[in-house]
């Protein structure tokens, strides 16, 4: 089930990539492709699922 939820919350998210623009205040952020967008949620039982629309480093993962 959560995997179906962050394949859900990731193909919405997709439609706002570019809508905005890309942070700039710290320079590495600056650098980041607008398109690249991903997803990852880790478990309490440290299980992790990712979902990413490029096999690219992303600057952030929160």
């Amino acid at each position: 089930m959560l995997e179906e939820v962050a394949k859900d919350a990731w193909e919405y998210g997709r439609k706002f990539l570019l809508q905005g623009k890309v942070a700039d205040y710290i320079p590495e952020l600056g650098k980041a492709n607008p398109v690249h967008f991903g997803l990852c949620i880790k478990t309490e039982e440290q299980k992790k699922h990712k979902i990413k629309s490029f096999n690219a480093t992303y600057t952030v993962f929160m």
